[in-house]
Order: C-alpha cells, then sequence, then structure tokens
C-alpha cells in the first residue's frame, strides 16, 4: 500500500525523466516488467491490454539503476515489483463495470426502463460460485427459476458477474459486473479486511433503481450498499466448528457476515435451528429474523432421467468433501461392513473435491475400500436425482447442517434416507430410527436393513412456496 501511495504522488508531481537517463538494463527491465504485468492483468481480469502505469515505469527507472543486470532478471524482483502493480491496478483504478454481457452474448441484456408505480427487486448472485455452495446452489436456481413468475407486476433484476452470466435465462433482466469471480472474491476480502469499498458496484445498483436487494449466501456485497436488503443465512458453523476453517476464512467471515447480519433489514433463515443460533450466538433481536424452509419438487413435477447410473448397487453421499460432511466416519463404517462380506453395495460420491479429499483418500487406501468408493465429482443437478433414484439409500453422515436439502430430495423421490444424529432432522421430521451415530458400524447396517421408503413426520413445502415467502419478505423490506 506504500509503494501504490509513492506511485500516486509520482503520477501527479514527478516528472518523467529523460531517455538518455536510463541506462540499457533499466530499458530491458521496464520493458519485461511491463509485458509481465499486461499478461497477468490479461489472464486474471480478462481484460484486453492495461499498460503498465507510466509512474510505476518512472519509479522503476529511478530505483533500478542501483541493480545488477542479473538482479533485475530475477525472478524474486519481478514478484516484489510485479504484485503491486496488480494490486494498484485493482484497487485505485475506476472498476469497469456495465450492464452489458461480454461480446460473445450480445450487447445489452435486456435493458432496463425505471418504472415508479411497481417494487423493482434485485437478487444478488455476485457472491454465487457453482458447484462450491452445497444445498444453497439449488435454492438458489430455484429463486431464478420462480421469482420472475411470482413477481406479478414487479421487476425482478439479477446482479451477476460474467463467470456466472449462464445460470441467468437470456430473457430475464440481468446487469451483468464485468469481473472475473476471481476478482469479485477479491474485492469481497478488501471489503472484509480493508477500509476499501467497491463504491462502482454501489453505484450500479444504486443507479439499477432497485427498491430491495436480495444477498443469497450469508454476506452483503457490495457491504456499503444504502439500498434496503434481506440477507439468506444458511449457518453459523464458523462459531462453532471454527477448526474447519483456514484462519483466512475464517476472519472474513467473522468481520463481513457478523457485520452483514447487523447491516441488514431483515434475515431469512433456513431453519428454526439456524435462528435459535442467531439469535442466540449473534444476539440479533428475533423480530429481525424469518424462517422460510428451503422446498423440495413434487413428485410429479420430477421428469425421469435419461442420464446414465451405475449398473452395481449402490449406496449414494452427495456432499462437497468438506470436513465437516462426515466423510471419514462413513469410509471407516463402510470399510468395516465391506471386511465382514455382509454389505454387498459399493460406495458413490459426487460433488466438489475439496482440499480436504487428499486426506479422505488416504483414508480410503488405509481402509482398503480404493475398488468399493467411486466418486463422480461435480455432476449436474439432473445427474444428481438419476443417482438417488438408482440407489439403494441415500446416506448423509454430516456433523453440522443448517437444513439438509439431500432428505428432501431423498424422500421426495421414495428412497431410504440415513441421517446423522442433529437437532436439523428433527426439525425436519425424520424419524428417529432414520437417525444414527456414523461411526458406529452396526447402527449404519441395522439402518440399512431398514424397509422403507423414508417417511417424514412434517409435511415440507415446495420450491415455489419457498420462494413466494421470500419474494413476500423482500416486499415488507422494501416497504420499510
Amino acid at each position: 500500500m506504500i509503494i501504490a501511495i509513492v506511485w500516486q504522488y509520482l503520477n501527479n508531481k514527478t516528472t518523467p525523466p529523460s531517455q538518455d537517463s536510463r541506462s540499457r538494463a533499466t530499458v530491458y527491465f521496464v520493458q519485461k516488467m511491463e509485458a509481465v504485468c499486461s499478461f497477468r492483468l490479461y489472464l486474471n481480469c480478462g481484460e484486453q491490454h492495461l499498460p503498465f502505469p507510466p509512474s510505476m515505469k518512472r519509479f522503476v527507472a529511478s530505483n533500478s539503476l542501483k541493480m545488477s543486470s542479473a538482479k533485475l532478471r530475477s525472478r524474486c524482483t519481478y514478484v516484489v515489483l510485479v504484485f503491486p502493480a496488480l494490486l494498484w491496478h485493482l484497487v485505485s483504478h475506476e472498476i469497469v463495470i456495465s450492464d452489458r454481457a461480454p461480446q460473445s452474448r450480445g450487447r445489452i441484456r435486456n435493458a432496463m426502463s425505471p418504472d415508479n408505480d411497481f417494487m423493482r427487486i434485485g437478487i444478488s448472485l455476485l457472491n454465487f460460485r457453482q458447484g462450491a455452495v452445497g444445498g444453497i446452489e439449488t435454492y438458489i436456481r430455484k429463486v431464478i427459476e420462480h421469482a420472475p413468475s411470482l413477481a406479478g407486476e414487479d421487476d425482478v433484476v439479477f446482479f451477476v458477474h460474467r463467470d456466472n452470466l449462464c445460470v441467468v435465462p437470456d430473457s430475464y433482466k440481468t446487469i451483468v459486473v464485468n469481473r472475473s469471480q476471481r476478482i469479485i472474491d477479491l474485492y469481497r476480502i478488501l471489503e472484509a479486511c480493508t477500509f476499501w469499498r467497491a463504491r462502482s458496484i454501489e453505484r450500479l445498483i444504486t443507479r439499477a433503481g432497485v427498491d430491495v436487494m436480495l444477498y443469497t449466501q450469508q454476506s452483503m456485497f457490495p457491504f456499503h450498499s444504502t439500498v434496503p436488503s434481506v440477507l439468506l443465512v444458511a449457518d453459523v458453523q464458523y462459531l462453532f466448528s471454527p477448526q474447519y476453517y483456514s484462519w483466512l476464512d475464517l476472519r472474513f467471515r467473522k468481520s463481513i457476515y457478523l457485520r452483514s447480519l447487523r447491516r441488514c433489514s431483515k434475515i431469512i433463515s433456513i431453519s428454526g435451528v439456524t435462528a435459535n443460533h442467531l439469535a442466540e450466538s449473534c444476539h440479533i433481536p428475533p423480530n429481525k429474523i424469518k424462517v422460510i424452509h428451503l422446498g423440495y419438487d413434487p413428485t410429479h413435477t420430477v421428469p425421469e432421467s435419461s442420464v446414465h447410473t451405475p449398473e452395481y448397487p449402490y449406496l449414494y453421499y452427495p456432499a462437497v468433501t468438506y470436513p465437516h460432511k462426515g466423510h471419514a466416519n462413513l469410509f471407516r463404517s463402510f470399510a468395516q461392513l465391506k471386511r465382514t462380506g455382509i454389505l454387498k453395495q459399493k460406495l458413490v460420491l459426487s460433488g466438489i473435491q475439496s482440499a480436504h479429499w487428499k486426506a479422505l483418500k488416504g483414508i480410503i487406501i488405509s481402509e482398503g475400500i480404493g475398488g468399493e468408493v467411486i466418486h463422480m465429482g461435480y455432476v449436474s443437478y439432473e445427474q444428481v436425482r438419476a443417482l438417488y433414484r438408482g440407489a439403494d439409500a441415500v446416506l448423509f453422515p454430516t456433523e453440522f447442517e443448517g437444513f439438509g436439502i439431500p432428505v428432501l430430495e431423498a424422500v421426495q423421490l421414495q428412497k431410504r434416507i440415513i441421517c446423522s444424529e442433529l437437532p436439523i432432522f428433527d426439525e425436519l421430521g425424520v424419524p428417529r430410527e432414520w437417525q444414527i451415530d456414523y461411526s458406529d458400524p452396526q447402527q449404519l447396517l441395522k439402518a440399512l436393513q431398514q424397509e422403507g421408503p423414508t417417511r417424514l413426520l412434517r409435511d415440507p413445502i415446495s420450491w415455489k412456496e419457498s420462494v413466494r415467502r421470500t419474494m413476500d419478505l423482500l416486499r415488507i423490506a422494501g416497504k420499510n
């Protein structure tokens, strides 16, 4: 940051030195730095050619004369000087944001004409990372599917970036922030950990004329937007299981998540369990929290899938391999039952393989079940449903959960669902005989021997009803 300040000062106050004052080594170094910096910006930002700042050239010229040619060419020197240049471009230059899609998608994605007679509802997908947000991804996709039809005479506008532009149909009103997912993540970190603000995105939301914003993933971005807001909260696991998070991730969550809870107008909690955590651990007033369960699709609305599924008998667990998802206990119990010869099924997994997968793969090898565990990676929603249908049973050994969409999805398709013992599954109505301790292989075997399908003690709401309640709360927040 000090270097950035120096560059800005030089840019305003210093006249460039003459060409004669530079040695050949200095000129060569400046050219190499310009090439490296431009390449890096093109790779990460997707911009065309962003030239090296003239003030940085002067800075390098005035300081590099003291360096030897060998040192100038060293990789270490490049890193030391290129990284501040990249950061300076990102932080101190105006952010390029527009409601235009990339050229490959056309020039404008449905330009808006302000209408003050009805409410304009903004839905932010700027935090949305496909395949990396668990069951909330299903919620987001259902909001995209149902919100425009449930808006009535109100406008619905989706805010996306260029990496998740494809999730919103072309016919919907969409404003595109012309940045990649990585750059948006950088902006979020800067807002959480520094005094920097995404002012251009704040102005973009203001110019869009929205009356209320829905933030679908735990935090507000941009944080300082003055538009009334509704924040969706799935859980506060970072307060109860900090050992599962890196230092930086934990710092980020405790900073921006907690501040977002206090700044937003209303909070949607996806379960009563999460609502209690918000009130007791985060000291949020209960009247600010509205519990809206996630939903399911009625069986008659789910088409049969033509997606290929394994021909052998299998048990299925759909989840990203985060530490709290309980894969380790499942593998050990599964391995013990396989060694007895009682269990005939294989174990099929799906979902993104996180950094924790390396440790889990070590457990698989040490337990000798390498040929019995098949990880299919991230698969489409259609294929997930096909895997549900083909499974002998669906397993859910998670150690912490804000809701548990696999429960509703398995029950909807009339499958057996075997859950871990958590309060959220009592709230969803999972009978106690279908809740087990996954560290005990005998409990798993007993549950697998039960006749199915699993039937909930409480009727879940549909996805359409869940989104309808969300829209109703957005209208209330927008009018207050």
